[in-house]
């Protein structure tokens, strides 16, 4: 099976609202970066400051590798949902905007914290790891489907002390096609959501 990166537009530039890491934090942020699902209440609501410039708007993907924080939209959500999805954790956020501009409101918007489980998945035999980096680093990276399992949707562990090697959430083709019929069915696109396929 072939697996894809889900990615924003622009994982850096994207022309949606960004938090403001200034006022996020510091734990909940690590518990996202690590997807240490145990530490996060998912019966609660939570509102986090962004950055929002004029012409930003609110997308159905918001994932900016800085904090590593996946906000998906209530029409995503439902979409994963029907799929079947059942190891991603949800929590309501109100992105409550910062205002950086003159005469700018302090909107909020409602959307959904979405952090899938690292799994340890990695086909060492076909992967290449750079040995030279620093951290753990791979030129070329291959899931083995055997590891995966029936994991749709998930993040990277590493396989000494399951430790998290990336901030990319990894879908299986299986998803991707149904996301896509989604869109066909339904005569619309999700924004920001963009599918990059891995090395093989």
């Amino acid at each position: 099976m072939k697996y894809y990166i889900l990615e924003c537009d622009s994982p850096f530039y994207g022309g949606y609202p960004k938090i403001n890491s200034n006022f996020l934090n510091p734990k909940f942020e690590l518990h996202c970066q690590n997807s240490n699902l145990d530490q996060i209440d998912p019966n609660t609501t939570m509102a986090i400051w962004i950055l929002k410039h004029e012409n930003d708007e609110y997308t159905d993907f918001m994932y900016d590798y800085g904090n590593r924080i996946p906000l998906i939209s209530d029409r995503f959500k439902k979409i994963l949902d029907n799929f079947g999805v059942n190891n991603v954790l949800y929590k309501k956020i109100i992105l409550q905007n910062f205002p950086i501009e003159l005469n700018q409101s302090g909107e909020s918007h409602e959307c959904w914290l979405a952090l899938p489980s690292r799994i340890d998945c990695i086909d060492f035999e076909k992967s290449e790891r750079d040995l030279e980096a620093v951290f753990i680093t791979y030129t070329k990276l291959v899931i083995s489907e055997a590891k995966a399992k029936n994991y749709d949707i998930f993040k990277i562990s590493r396989e000494d002390d399951k430790g998290a090697i990336g901030p990319e959430i990894i879908v299986s083709e299986r998803l991707k096609d149904y996301i896509e019929k989604w869109q066909k069915e339904h005569n619309t696109k999700l924004t920001c959501v963009y599918f990059r396929e891995l090395d093989e």
